[in-house]
């Protein structure tokens, strides 16, 4: 089973190299999640799995760190404007 989220942005080089580091802890006997390619304004993280389970768990946590980094960028942004 796969799963591919295209994220677009300012934030796609950050998130890019967020993701880069944190590959190995994306990595699951029963799944995987990997950035697979960056072009332009736009990043692709490829999500795979054995079952649906799984998917659905690589899917929650990848949701998740792609917003907290793109809040954390905005929050970050805010305070060197201060």
């Amino acid at each position: 089973m796969k799963a591919v989220f295209r994220v677009c942005g300012s934030d796609v080089n950050l998130i890019a190299h967020v993701f880069v580091a944190l590959e190995k802890e994306l990595r699951f006997r029963r799944g995987s999640a990997r950035v697979s390619g960056v072009s332009g304004e736009c990043l692709e993280i490829t999500i795979t799995a054995n079952d649906l389970t799984s998917l659905r768990s690589l899917i929650n946590g990848v949701a998740k760190s792609v917003y907290l980094i793109e809040l954390t960028a905005q929050a970050c942004a805010g305070d060197s404007k201060a």
